[in-house]
């Protein structure tokens, strides 16, 4: 608990106006598996928007958010995001509670020629349902996908701009998520 006061300062000097959780929902808090959030990727370029997740997927009539990532790194300077609803904002161990739901970015990478990283590149969406609120399927797939980098630091933070495209509905919006070492691999 010792990291408390630092992450609420960090939150207060680096945030915007808060966003007001849904009723059950665990707040964001930006956490790597060594310590807080590195406040001096401010410095670098990424603040107020661009450090922010706000997701939704809309999936044959119902919509839900995800609130909060996290990214791995992966082979081939390639990195995997977790974008989640509900849960531990601490990265994830084989004992952190479920979330509600959660999206898997997998094979996104920083485009060298400043475009957008494509599903014809390899990038795949995953959704992940476990409250059921969006689908009872045990997952759903992306059948088009689209990032769009706004900030990439592979193993700090990497941010970016999303639509992808399900069987009966869309995941649009953007993700700021720092590295968790639990998800490199």
């Amino acid at each position: 608990m010792r990291l408390l006061p630092s992450l609420v300062l960090l939150l207060v000097a680096c945030s915007g106006p808060a966003p007001v959780p849904d009723a059950g929902s665990t707040p964001e808090l930006p956490v790597d598996a060594g310590g807080p959030f590195d406040a001096g990727l401010a410095d670098a370029g990424c603040v107020e928007a661009c450090a922010t997740t706000a997701l939704t997927l809309t999936l044959r009539g119902r919509s839900a958010p995800f609130t909060r990532a996290q990214h791995g790194l992966a082979p081939n300077d390639r990195f995997t995001v977790e974008a989640h609803f509900g849960g531990d904002p601490a990265c994830p161990t084989m004992t952190s509670p479920t979330p509600e739901r959660t999206v898997v970015i997998a094979n996104l990478r920083h485009p060298m020629d400043g475009g957008a990283v494509t599903f014809a590149d390899g990038l795949r969406v995953t959704l992940f349902d476990f409250s059921q609120v969006l689908t009872s399927a045990p997952l759903e797939r992306a059948t088009n996908a689209r990032a769009t980098p706004r900030f990439v630091s592979p193993g700090q933070l990497v941010s970016f701009e999303l639509e992808a495209i399900f069987d009966g509905g869309t995941l649009t919006g953007t993700f700021a998520a720092p590295h968790c070492s639990s998800l490199d691999g």
